[in-house]
């Protein structure tokens, strides 16, 4: 009897597996997402953790580093929006990331300390901007919990323009301002705000809080539209709560968006905006925010909110 080879048969059904692609596995596209320190906190380590795993930094780079580079926090994750944390001897600070499939994607770490919902409405880019003309914003989680009443902001005055084209000049007193916060909690807040003549008014403004102590940042999302272009800004309203009102309070915003207006002729330029300060250095409580009689020191009556040109 002839011996028949199992051999030859074996080899085809293999090679014909391997032709169909019976024997493929279909494996997820990860992407190298890294995290890199952007300024010293003077904590000498950094803990990154998302995804169920944790990588320590300890370097730290003026601009963002190339993905695989040593001394940063490297992970491979599929496409998908993670959360991760940041610790490090200034607090845990949290944020979201949205990684995208076949990209080098970085996260910049600053030592600011700011809850998800701060990040989600403003970027780093934006608070540096912000911090560059002039206001002072307070990192932290834990502000001061006694927000809730009404102050008067008075006299108004303008320490930022947009630009040299600007219709505000440095300096310039507009109309007096009330400002109410209410329904405070661990980190939002509402807050309205009223000029004396009435010709700015805004109601309602959901924010949320930084902060320790008693110093305190509040960061509120507004979208609307001026000039028939529609626009989103975060406004800003920053301090130090006292026995006695708001000590050195400031308020600004920030254009992050808007829809056309190439020319910007309509709404000031996205990346751009305004800030006021109290010019007497304390904004006083208030028993009531309707405006009274002869209340206003009769400053030029100009708004500050309108974000056109």
């Amino acid at each position: 009897m002839k011996k028949v080879s199992l051999a030859f048969p074996i080899l085809i059904a293999l090679l014909w597996g391997i032709g169909t692609g019976c024997s493929k596995r279909s494996v997820t596209p990860v992407s190298n997402t890294l995290f890199y320190l952007a300024e010293d906190c003077g904590n000498g380590q950094t803990t990154v953790s998302i995804n169920g795993t944790s990588k320590q930094i300890s370097q730290i780079f003026s601009t963002a580093p190339k993905c695989g580079e040593k001394n940063t926090a490297s992970f491979q994750l599929a496409a998908g929006t993670y959360a991760y944390t940041v610790t490090d001897n200034s607090g845990n600070r949290s944020g979201s990331i949205t990684v995208e499939a076949n990209k080098c994607n970085t996260v910049r770490i600053t030592c600011d300390s700011f809850s998800t919902n701060i990040r989600n409405i403003i970027s780093q880019e934006y608070i540096d901007s912000l911090r560059k003309w002039g206001v002072i914003i307070h990192p932290g989680q834990t502000p001061p919990g006694n927000l809730n009443g009404i102050y008067r902001f008075a006299p108004t005055t303008c320490s930022h323009r947009w630009s040299a084209a600007d219709h505000y000049y440095i300096g310039q007193v507009i109309d007096d301002y009330k400002y109410r916060f209410a329904n405070q909690t661990a980190d939002a807040i509402t807050v309205s705000k009223k000029n004396y003549s009435e010709t700015d008014t805004a109601s309602g403004i959901a924010g949320y809080i930084s902060g320790s102590g008693n110093a305190f940042t509040i960061f509120g999302k507004i979208s609307g539209v001026s000039n028939s272009t529609p626009y989103t800004e975060v406004m800003i309203v920053s301090g130090t709560m006292t026995p006695s009102g708001i000590a050195d309070m400031q308020y600004g915003f920030i254009v992050t968006a808007k829809t056309g207006d190439l020319s910007n002729t309509a709404i000031i330029p996205v990346g751009t905006g305004r800030v006021f300060y109290d010019g007497d250095e304390l904004s006083e409580y208030l028993a009531s925010f309707r405006p009274a009689a002869g209340t206003s020191i009769g400053y030029t009556v100009a708004n500050m909110a309108g974000t056109g040109n």
